[in-house]
């Protein structure tokens, strides 16, 4: 049984496509490892997001998803074809004028 319920983590991001990668992949390593000494039969990303520019946070529970770039990768375009399909928000117009 596993003694984690969630992991959260952040990389630092880069504009040099190359470190990029490699900062995340450097992440995905990290908690790959520590679901394994946990015992998680896989993974499931509940969210990613950047932070102040400057960081890329993950946050996962256990799940049956293999945690790799290309799973990460799914998560983001997923995400981002949700958000341009959700409603968009009605214009807020002044009480008053």
């Amino acid at each position: 049984m596993s003694r984690l319920l969630s992991i959260s983590t952040s990389c630092d991001v880069s504009r040099d496509h190359a470190e990029n990668t490699r900062n995340h992949q450097e992440m995905l390593d990290k908690l790959n490892a520590a679901i394994a000494e946990d015992g998680w039969p896989g993974v499931s990303i509940l969210d990613f997001y950047l932070c102040r520019g400057a960081f890329a946070v993950i946050q996962i529970v256990p799940g049956n998803q293999v945690l790799t770039l290309e799973y990460l990768r799914r998560f983001k375009e997923e995400r981002r074809q949700a958000s341009m399909h959700a409603p968009q928000e009605p214009e807020q117009r002044a009480l008053f004028n």
